[in-house]
């Protein structure tokens, strides 16, 4: 994953995953948890405009 924003969709292709809901349970929920990953739009999580980008630490 580079240091770009990525959709829900674009990042189901990096990982060669189809199921949506499986997806979401199994990696980007625990990696949003764990802080690896951000939202690009926290205050709407369920925007179809939602992307989502490795969390930098400073």
């Amino acid at each position: 994953m580079e240091q770009k924003e990525y959709s829900l969709t674009e990042l189901m292709a990096l990982l060669d995953l189809s199921h949506r809901a499986t997806f979401q349970k199994n990696y980007l929920t625990p990696a949003l948890e764990a802080g690896v990953v951000e939202r690009t739009l926290p205050d709407k999580p369920k925007s179809p405009k939602q992307q989502y980008k490795l969390k930098i630490e400073s």
